[in-house]
């Protein structure tokens, strides 16, 4: 049976496992796996990612409190505004290549105050319009399972870095169906607020 976020999480928190380390394997998936999934579109620097994760080691080491998500790689689909020089943010259009945002989303914002750690955007449909993630300016992702096949969308790529083990979790928007669809997809959970 695999392990959910939670029980994953309590072992960085209890220091039965390295922060520095999970990122390193998940960057590792990234490397081997991404250039045929397309899962992401773009990542955070892996440096700057092991400075974080290696900060959550010490303070744990230390036996101060680290956040509810410490550790957790994280994607965060490219239409979700993230405050940060290395991501510009395009709703997988190249109309707004280069466009980096001001502020945060209030979403990313909580994960990063739980010391989540924010690997990259995810790859989707252009605009957040279609079903299949094959719209992308970007290039069609690809479902895990299936490369022949495609994640779903608009969010297949937030539910193929899951599925693909290239993130812990991710943040997805759904208006229509655009989280449940590729988590069903790509067999992962998606779950829409009312």
């Amino acid at each position: 049976m695999m392990e959910s976020l939670a029980e994953k999480v309590r072992k960085i928190q209890a220091g039965e496992w390295s922060a520095e380390a999970v990122l390193n394997e998940v960057y590792d998936r990234i490397e081997q796996a991404n250039p045929e999934l397309r899962a992401y579109r773009v990542l955070v620097s892996r440096e700057r990612l092991l400075e974080q994760a290696r900060d959550i080691d010490a303070r744990v080491a230390r036996g101060e409190t680290v956040g509810r998500l410490a550790g957790a790689p994280i994607s965060i689909k490219d239409c979700i505004c993230i405050q940060d020089p290395e991501l510009d943010i395009t709703c997988g259009s190249k109309l707004l290549e280069g466009y980096h945002s001001p502020y945060s989303a209030t979403a990313v914002e909580r994960l990063q105050a739980e010391d989540a750690l924010i690997v990259g955007l995810t790859n989707m449909d252009e605009f957040a319009m279609g079903g299949s993630t094959e719209s992308s300016a970007y290039g069609i992702s690809r479902n895990p399972w299936d490369a022949e096949r495609v994640p779903g969308g608009s969010s297949g790529g937030a539910a193929a870095s899951v599925a693909a083990g290239l993130a812990w979790a991710a943040l997805g928007s759904d208006t229509g169906g655009s989280v449940r669809q590729p988590a069903s997809f790509c067999g992962v959970t998606g779950f829409k607020p009312t």
